[in-house]
């Protein structure tokens, strides 16, 4: 993320790119402390987070394929 901060700050990178890294670093802090506080603690000691989403938002070749 520093890498990015300096490119900012030299004008390498426009604003709007910086502001969408920041957005989406900030949404994968929250998927962090969403499963330090409601994940399932397994036999390691680390914590799993089941998300609602059960399957791939982009389909795959395979399914692609499939005549519907």
């Amino acid at each position: 993320m520093s890498a990015l901060m300096a490119d900012l700050i030299e004008g390498r990178v426009p604003p709007s790119i910086g502001n969408a890294a920041c957005n989406a670093a900030g949404k994968l802090l929250k998927v962090v402390e969403l499963q330090m506080r409601y994940g399932t603690a397994t036999a390691g000691g680390q914590k799993i987070l089941h998300l609602a989403m059960t399957s791939p938002l982009m389909p795959t070749a395979e399914a692609s394929d499939k005549p519907q």
